[in-house]
Formats: C-alpha cells, sequence, structure tokens
C-alpha cells in the first residue's frame, strides 16, 4: 500500500468519525425532544385532570381544543 492510499484511508476513518459523531449529537438531541414532549403531554393531562375534565381521549387537538374553552 503506497503512503498516498494510506493517507486516503486515514483521512476516510477521521470523516466517518466526524459524522458518526454529528449522528450521535443528533440523537441525542431528538431523545431530548421526546422527553420534553412526554413531560408536555404529562403535564397538560394533569392539569385537565386536576380542573375535572380528564385526559383528552387521542390526539393532540383533543387536548388543545378541551384547554382553550377553559
Amino acid at each position: 500500500m503506497s503512503l498516498q492510499t494510506a493517507a486516503g484511508f486515514s483521512a476516510q476513518g477521521v470523516e466517518h468519525a466526524v459524522v458518526t459523531a454529528e449522528g450521535v449529537e443528533e440523537l441525542g438531541r431528538a431523545g431530548v425532544g421526546v422527553g420534553e414532549s412526554g413531560a408536555s403531554y404529562l403535564a397538560g393531562d394533569r392539569y385537565l385532570v386536576g380542573h375535572g375534565r380528564g385526559p383528552a381521549r387521542s390526539g393532540t387537538w383533543p387536548r388543545i381544543c378541551h384547554m382553550w374553552r377553559g
């Protein structure tokens, strides 16, 4: 193997490591977003239960409509 070929493989390895690290970072951000969404749903359900309405039956829109009606 020539030095030029070895250098090319090394550069590809570094690029792969960078892309992998970016992917891991993106997955981490997505996980945080999922956790925040779950917390939001839980808070909404607790609000509705506390006001005698019970949790929304399905989906986001019924939940939002219940909260807007007061």
